[in-house]
């Protein structure tokens, strides 16, 4: 494998990935001040991969650590390796864990009821296991999306939501909604409901209107993605409230 030099604002640190055998490690670097950019970069024509990256300031407060694989669904997670996932649940020791997804899955003709919940089953399960202690685990459910597309929307899916300007909600997104409630309601998790925050089925019409939702009516704007974390952080400190502060 290759090496890769990180830059952090005055500091430069390099990493090699060189190993007798295949592993998984983490890399730190630190500056002595606050920065607002970082890079990174190979050293060489070799491999490297690189699994997750988090940025935290040496003071309190909250951190947020995207383990994830943006556009991905929930079963191409199962790819990830225990070994690597274990190493990077056992840096971060998160005091919450949140599984944000539905929206691809619902977009997916051919989806499986059954199949999403038994990966969502094992994979909650998979989670607790590498965890190794007791941690509240959050669904989000997928947020209000529309498409002109009939052959992703299925209009004749009772589900499916006819909104103006001849779109619609997909039918298999409400049905990954109400799936993940149940599980939800089955595991003892918690769920919070995306779509509800924008204002229900055929928001993402007036989102995108204000701006607030890019044109594909799926992905959001910055200023779109600060009212939802807004909203979000609102209702946990509401729900911690309501549970003692536990």
């Amino acid at each position: 494998m290759g090496s890769i030099q990180v830059t952090l604002g005055p500091v430069e640190n390099s990493f090699s990935l060189v190993a007798p055998e295949p592993g998984v490690d983490c890399f730190e670097t630190r500056a002595p001040d606050l920065q607002s950019a970082a890079s990174i970069k190979t050293l060489e024509d070799k491999p490297v991969s690189l699994t997750s990256w988090t940025t935290r300031r040496g003071s309190s407060g909250i951190i947020v650590s995207n383990l994830g694989v943006v556009s991905s669904r929930l079963q191409h997670w199962t790819r990830l390796s225990d070994t690597i996932a274990a190493k990077e649940l056992s840096l971060v020791q998160p005091d919450l864990v949140v599984l944000a997804f539905g929206t691809n899955e619902g977009f997916f003709a051919g989806l499986s009821l059954i199949q999403e919940a038994s990966t969502l089953r094992e994979q909650v399960q998979r989670l607790r296991r590498l965890l190794g202690y007791n941690v509240p685990i959050l669904l989000l459910g997928p947020p209000d999306v529309t498409t002109a597309r009939a052959d992703i929307a299925l209009p004749a899916m009772a589900e499916t939501q006819a909104c103006p300007a001849g779109r619609y909600v997909p039918g298999n997104v409400a049905r990954m909604r109400s799936l993940q409630k149940q599980i939800a309601a089955e595991l003892n998790l918690g769920f919070w409901d995306w779509q509800g925050a924008m204002g229900g089925p055929c928001a993402s019409i007036n989102w995108t209107a204000q701006g607030l939702q890019r044109g594909d009516f799926i992905h959001f704007t910055p200023s779109g993605g600060l009212m939802l974390g807004q909203a979000l952080a609102t209702d946990l400190d509401d729900a911690r409230s309501r549970l003692g502060n536990h």
